[in-house]
């Protein structure tokens, strides 16, 4: 049987409710951790402000074919959450939790912290 040929398409980007505000700025040095059709993006070097500086973002992406379908996730308040961070490490360690680990916090500043971040729940463990 011949194989089809692989091709790019091009999905469209939109924000929860086609808000724009649920789709995360331009950045590098971030995390995305797919669990399931989701992906989980956070942190990066956050290049929308002037100096780039590092994000504490924690955004959800739900793949199609034809659309990426953005949500920011916001923290609870009163609940710990990770320092912002850019060039950290992020796995996923069973079906609905990922871990993540150090970073850099600010140019100078380095991070030896660990995280665990529940897709369920949307909360944060150290």
């Amino acid at each position: 049987m011949p194989r089809k040929p692989l091709r790019w398409k091009k999905a469209q980007v939109v924000g929860l409710q086609h808000d724009h505000e649920h789709v995360p700025t331009p950045r590098s040095g971030y995390t995305l951790t797919m669990v399931g059709v989701n992906g989980y993006l956070f942190g990066g070097l956050d290049s929308s402000v002037v100096p780039p500086s590092a994000s504490d973002g924690l955004f959800c992406v739900r793949l199609s074919e034809e659309v990426c379908e953005w949500k920011r996730l916001g923290t609870p308040i009163n609940e710990a959450a990770p320092l912002a961070r850019w060039r950290h490490t992020a796995t996923q360690i069973n079906t609905t939790a990922i871990f993540f680990f150090g970073g850099y916090h600010t140019h100078d500043e380095r991070l030896n912290d660990c995280w665990i971040f529940d897709t369920i729940t949307l909360g944060w463990t150290r």
